[in-house]
């Protein structure tokens, strides 16, 4: 139990590292995902086809809604990314 604990103490530094160049790749896209995608992940609260911007939408007095996962500012598209990287509630983005 000792020899393992030992080993575990000693990959810390390993997994810290990797944990950082994860986080690197992660802002890279997130940035890159911002700048292809910020401000199109919006819907109106009126269902119709023909309602396809915002100002159409408030016009009809419909509600501009974001998405609950949306690319707008870079914490939120980084957060969007790791549910998409680790699978969880993948499908409901």
């Amino acid at each position: 139990m000792k020899t393992l604990i030992e080993a575990l103490m000693a990959s810390i530094p390993a997994i810290g590292n990797v944990g950082v160049v994860i986080m690197i790749i992660f802002l890279m896209f997130a940035i890159l995902s911002m700048n292809l995608y910020a401000g199109k992940f919006q819907y109106c609260s009126i269902e119709s086809s023909q309602i396809t911007n915002k100002e159409q939408c408030l016009a009809a007095r419909g509600t501009w809604y974001n998405y609950i996962q949306h690319l707008d500012n870079v914490p939120q598209a980084m957060l969007m990314l790791f549910c998409l990287a680790n699978g969880e509630d993948w499908n409901d983005l």
